[in-house]
């Protein structure tokens, strides 16, 4: 791994938090009825949030891993933008998430290739 990379135990903490966030802000985009629009990006952030760790630990395809935490970070920036039209709460509550998969992309970025280059 890298040297900036969080220490082990850190990992548990910070996804327990984020997905209370994330859980949070997705009852109050259904419960505030922010549209099909902002729920299916929340529906599709969820599933590529769920993807990467498959693709990076257990298939262990780098180019594979990048593309899919991409499309999460792209995701969670068009969800942020969108429920911060109806929400902002919401909006706020998302935005550590963001970060921390900004930061996991960097890492995954950095990291040597672990199977190889696909």
């Amino acid at each position: 791994m890298t040297g900036w990379a969080p220490p082990a135990g850190a990992s548990g903490p910070v996804w327990t938090t984020l997905y209370a966030a994330i859980g949070v802000a997705g009852w109050r985009l259904w419960t505030r009825r922010a549209g099909a629009t902002v729920l299916g990006l929340h529906a599709g952030q969820l599933t590529l949030n769920a993807s990467w760790p498959p693709a990076f630990f257990t298939l262990r395809k780098k180019k594979l891993s990048l593309a899919v935490i991409a499309a999460l970070d792209a995701a969670v920036a068009a969800e942020i933008a969108a429920a911060a039209r109806r929400d902002h709460a919401a909006a706020g509550l998302l935005a550590p998430y963001l970060a921390w998969s900004l930061y996991a992309t960097a890492l995954t970025v950095a990291v040597s290739d672990p199977g190889g280059a696909s």
